[in-house]
This record gives structure tokens, sequence and C-alpha cells, in this order.
């Protein structure tokens, strides 16, 4: 009898053991899911944020270099109109605002660069271009650094965008409140 209980709970005791590694493998296993799932949600959202700065960026860009164009049109035609200073002022806030805008486009125009010449490595690369799955690793590594360049790149662009406003507000309202002065004297 005591050879059969000791093989029972030896027996209990490796049962019990296995229960405990398949208990943990469960939950490495529930662990890996929800990993993926949040890396997942993580990476829809930022192919969101990437699609929707680029999107604003475009319409930005065209609204500001109309901006510039109808201001230094109507500034042009009025400069005799208006005193030396605000002529000046509003002329070096609309230049330093434009300034800002092509600094911050040249600066986008060098990271297009840099990304057209590592797709470029990608393509040219023999062993990606023998095999599918190199090939798929190093589109999807350059996708997830294309995606947080963009995301550090909107953080840049707030500021410029504030930069460029603010001045080209300033200016705009100079040559408003030199026109609604003229206007009432």
């Amino acid at each position: 009898m005591d050879q059969t209980q000791s093989a029972l709970i030896n027996l209990q005791e490796a049962v019990k053991k296995h229960a405990e590694q398949q208990q943990k493998i469960a939950l490495e296993i529930e662990k890996q899911k929800q990993q993926a799932a949040t890396d997942k949600m993580v990476n829809t959202l930022e192919r969101i944020l990437s699609s929707s700065y680029e999107k604003a960026t475009a319409y930005n860009n065209a609204v500001i270099v109309a901006g510039y164009a109808s201001f230094f049109a109507i500034w042009a035609a009025t400069k005799p109109a208006l005193t030396q200073w605000i002529s000046i002022t509003s002329a070096l806030l609309m230049v330093v605002s434009a300034t800002i805008f092509v600094g911050y486009e040249l600066f986008k125009m060098i990271q297009n660069s840099r990304t057209f010449l590592l797709l470029r490595k990608i393509a040219n690369d023999p062993e990606a271009r023998k095999n599918p799955m190199v090939f798929q690793s190093k589109t999807e590594a350059f996708e997830r650094l294309q995606r947080s360049e963009s995301l550090r790149c909107m953080g840049i662009w707030v500021v410029v965008l504030g930069c460029t406003v603010s001045t080209a507000v300033s200016a705009i309202g100079l040559l408003v409140y030199s026109y609604i002065y003229a206007l009432i004297n």
C-alpha cells in the first residue's frame, strides 16, 4: 500500500505541475493575443494619423500659398497708400512667415528624399528580391519607420503652422488696420 500511495502522490504532483504549466502557457498565449491586438490597433491609429497629416498639410499648403500670393498682390497695389513703417513691417512679417513655411517645406523635401533612398535600397536588395519573406519584413520595417517619422513631423508641423500663421495674421492685421485708419481719416 505504501508504494501505491507514494506512486499516487507522485502522480498527483505531476498532474498538478502539468496543470500549472498548462495554465502558464495559456496565460502566455493570452498575453501574446492581447499584445497582437494592441499592436494592430496602434498600427491602425498610426496609419490614420499619418494619412490625416498628409491630407491636412496638402490642404494647408494650398491655402497658405494662395494667402501669400493674395497678400503680396494687395500689398503691392496699395503700397503707395501705406506709411513706410506699416509697409515695411507688414512685408517683413509676411516674409518671415513665408521663410518659415519654405524652410519647413525644404525639411519635408529632405525627408522625402531619405524615404525614396530607403525604398530604392529595399528594391535593389538582392536578398529581398529573391526571398518574399525578407522583402515583406523589410517593407514592414520601412512602414513602421515612416509612421513614426510622420508622427514626429506632425509635432514639428504644429509649431511651424503656429509660427507661420501668427506672423502672417500680424502682417494682415497691420494692413487691415492701416486701411481702416485711412478710410476713417
